[in-house]
């Protein structure tokens, strides 16, 4: 089954607890415009672009944006963004979703034992010189009485 632009639309705005009025002032966009795809009055604006910005207002994932432009008869994100040159200046509506975050640090391990202490000689001599004098001496001297 094909979603609707309509649909798709009306779908990420419940989700999201936007309504028309307030969509339109946060994109620019004009309510009427929003109404008229939401209603399917207009089945694919004439640009991806206000797409792309109700996408960001809504901040609706990669995938939910490829859903909101196929409905309205627009390719993926990532084919739009083949399809503009290098330095193109709808680049920079798209680059939400292009960026790939990078993977978080494994949580909760302990961190590598350590190789060897190093500069350590002087302490270590002085501890095993200890050492070997605590041998001679082994007799623990009675507790007070």
């Amino acid at each position: 089954m094909t979603i609707t632009l309509g649909e798709a639309l009306w779908s990420a705005m419940r989700r999201a607890g936007v309504g028309t009025q307030t969509l339109s002032k946060l994109t620019g966009i004009p309510r009427t415009a929003i109404d008229n795809w939401r209603e399917g009055t207009v089945r694919r604006p004439r640009h991806w672009r206000p797409l792309v910005q109700i996408a960001r207002v809504l901040s609706l994932s990669g995938e939910e944006v490829d859903v909101l432009l196929a409905a309205a008869g627009y390719p993926r994100v990532a084919t739009l963004a083949l399809d503009l040159p290098a330095g193109h200046s709808d680049r920079a509506h798209l680059q939400p979703w292009l960026t790939t975050p990078e993977p978080e640090p494994p949580r909760h391990q302990l961190r590598a034992a350590a190789a060897d202490f190093i500069g350590r000689a002087d302490a270590l001599t002085s501890l095993l010189g200890a050492l070997r004098m605590a041998d001679a001496a082994a007799a623990v001297p009675p507790a007070p009485a």
